[in-house]
């Protein structure tokens, strides 16, 4: 009898999920209470913040099993990944980069080509992730930087699983839970965000990539784009501007607004770079293909509305092959932090395939000012 009642309440819980789809991002997360998915942070109650989607299933123990080898329908294009391909993949927490791209991470360098990843924070406003791990009630700041270096020190061992060092990891140190409201109320440097969490407005973790700054959304650009222009990639890799989860589509909005900036410049090789994107945090993703009809719909940031750029995205398939999986499968076991609260939820990603957004030139040049249009208030 437990055991049906546990697959009663996921059945539910996937149910729930895929009638969420048609509702926007802000109408779903003003409802929301609890804990947030993997890498985020509770419900803080600070105005103008964004609460995190809550995914119902997370802590139901059941089966995955069932999640692992869906078809693939014949008319999904295939992602071909070319020889000595340059990467530069965004992650929004510890742990997003194996969810998202672990298989097309290992494939770049299997084909001779380079991987650089760069965290936009540390993960480090997951309360219920720090009151797990320090058994504690009531964390404080120093307990919050505590575990953001804790997950520092699990990305570095995960990307090892594939072959990458630490000169290949890139830590921006901006605020867990706090890029959506980079966008909304503090994009000048002259408003900075103060963490709930860390009480910092700046990044004090030693291996940040530039310390000084302020936690600004004109920053985070700045940030992104020297990135950019140190690595000089072929394909970007990004969180898609539609997923749920405020700091994916943030991460996705920032990444866009500065390759815009670099292509609108004339910068080279910029003009030439390939954006892709991927998802964690969607109705009825990866659980089923459902997602795929309702994701071209909404536009940037999750919205019904305002915007129609990212519609129409081509999603393209990238086959992993056993070797690759079980790559991700290392990689996803370092994440040793997130096991308990989020363990059966990482699990759904543990499948023969990943799939990506090809983003055309005019969808990387047009997606981000809709971002901006929707979310971005006058004098922040």
């Amino acid at each position: 009898m437990p055991r049906l009642n546990a697959l009663i309440a996921a059945c539910l819980a996937v149910a729930f999920v895929i009638a969420a789809a048609a509702s926007p991002i802000a109408a779903q997360m003003t409802a929301v209470t609890g804990m947030s998915e993997a890498g985020s942070h509770p419900v803080t109650g600070i105005a103008g913040t964004p609460a995190p989607l809550r995914l119902a299933f997370l802590n139901d123990n059941v089966p995955t099993r069932r999640h692992i080898d869906l078809p693939l329908s014949e008319s999904d294009a295939t992602l071909r990944v070319p020889s000595q391909v340059r990467l530069l993949l965004f992650s929004p927490h510890p742990d997003d980069e194996t969810l998202g791209a672990g298989g097309l991470a290992q494939r770049v360098l299997k084909r001779g080509g380079s991987v650089r990843v760069v965290w936009m924070t540390n993960g480090d406003g997951f309360l219920d992730g720090v009151r797990s791990e320090f058994e504690i009630a009531e964390p404080t700041d120093h307990d919050f930087i505590k575990y953001g270096t804790m997950r520092q020190a699990e990305a570095l061992k995960a990307i090892s699983e594939w072959g990458l060092e630490e000169g290949d990891a890139i830590f921006l140190g901006f605020p867990d839970g706090g890029l959506h409201p980079l966008w909304e109320a503090h994009w000048s440097v002259s408003k900075p965000y103060t963490s709930p969490h860390t009480r910092r407005n700046r990044s004090t973790y030693p291996n940040t990539y530039t310390r000084a700054v302020q936690y600004s959304g004109a920053t985070l650009v700045e940030q992104i784009m020297g990135v950019m222009r140190e690595y000089s990639p072929d394909w970007v890799v990004l969180p898609d501007p539609r997923d749920h989860h405020p700091d994916h589509s943030a991460t996705g909005a920032f990444v866009l607004e500065a390759l815009r900036k670099l292509r609108a410049s004339g910068e080279r090789p910029f003009s030439e770079t390939q954006a892709f994107t991927y998802l964690v945090h969607y109705p009825a993703y990866p659980i089923s293909q459902g997602w795929m009809t309702s994701v071209n719909r909404p536009s940037a940031g999750g919205a019904l509305s305002h915007g129609q750029a990212l519609n129409g995205t081509q999603w393209v398939t990238l086959p992993i092959d056993s070797d690759e999986l079980e790559g991700k499968r290392r990689a996803l076991a370092r994440h040793d932090s997130q096991a308990e609260p989020l363990g059966p939820f990482l699990k759904l990603f543990m499948m023969h395939y990943e799939m990506f957004g090809r983003l055309r030139p005019s969808q990387i040049m047009e997606a981000p000012l809709e971002f901006a249009a929707r979310y971005r208030k006058p004098n922040s």
